[in-house]
Formats: structure tokens, C-alpha cells, sequence
């Protein structure tokens, strides 16, 4: 806890500060260990600063397509706000939705050839067998 006050200029009370973190220890955000020859806690993150960028990012788009009735609103909310930001992350966002195409048409591939296969399979076993799969 020390570790907290003494990293950062922090013009906090002490249990002000020992409150927020076991509040984000009790939501998961913080893993707490009793320090070594000690009875103070020492937290840790249990995510890395991409990993939460990542998952408030995410939530955040969620969100914003859980807005409207239609999930074409939310999305040009999404285009024009990249526009205000900058223009040519357009190629970027269209490079990541063709990627992510190619691997939904991978993947739908896939299950349809194991969807046959077990088909197959089951039919020729029924054959064998004389009835139905």
C-alpha cells in the first residue's frame, strides 16, 4: 500500500486511497498477496494497460450497438467519429472488417465440411448397419 502513496504524487488520504483499491480488488480489476514479512496487502493489475484498453473499447462499442433498433445507426456513429478523428483510418477499419470476413467464411467452411462429414459418415455406418443413422 505504501507502494501506491510513495509511487505517485498522490494528494490523497491514505484510506482513501486503501478504499479504492479494495473496491477494485473486490470487482477482479486488482489481485491483492500479503506482503512478505509483512501484514500489508500488495496489489497487482490482473491486466496489462492493452488488455483494459481492449475490454473498455470493447464494452464501449457494445454499448453503443445495443442503441438503436437498427444496427446500421450505431456503426455510422462509429465512421464518422473515425472520420472526425482521422480520415485515413478508414483503410484500416476496412483492411480489419475484410479480415475478419475471411475468417467468418473460414470458419463457416469448416463447420459445414464437418457438418458433412458426420453426414457422410453417418449415413455410410447406416448402410453397413442396414438402417437408419
Amino acid at each position: 500500500m505504501q507502494e501506491v502513496i510513495d509511487y505517485g504524487d498522490l494528494q490523497r488520504a491514505y484510506t482513501t486511497v486503501m478504499t479504492t483499491l479494495d473496491r477494485m480488488y473486490r470487482k477482479h480489476l486488482v489481485d491483492r498477496v500479503v506482503a512478505p514479512r509483512s501484514r500489508a496487502f500488495r496489489y497487482t493489475p490482473r491486466l496489462t494497460q492493452a488488455e483494459w484498453e481492449r475490454a473498455a473499447a470493447t464494452e464501449t462499442v457494445a454499448q453503443v450497438l445495443r442503441l438503436g433498433t437498427s444496427a446500421a445507426c450505431p456503426l455510422s456513429y462509429l465512421v464518422e467519429a473515425i472520420v472526425e478523428h482521422d480520415a485515413r483510418l478508414l483503410d484500416d477499419l476496412r483492411g480489419l472488417v475484410d479480415e475478419a470476413r475471411r475468417r467468418e467464411t473460414e470458419k463457416s467452411s469448416k463447420t459445414k465440411q464437418q457438418s458433412l462429414r458426420v453426414s457422410t459418415d453417418c449415413h455410410q455406418a447406416g448402410r453397413a448397419r442396414a438402417g437408419p443413422c
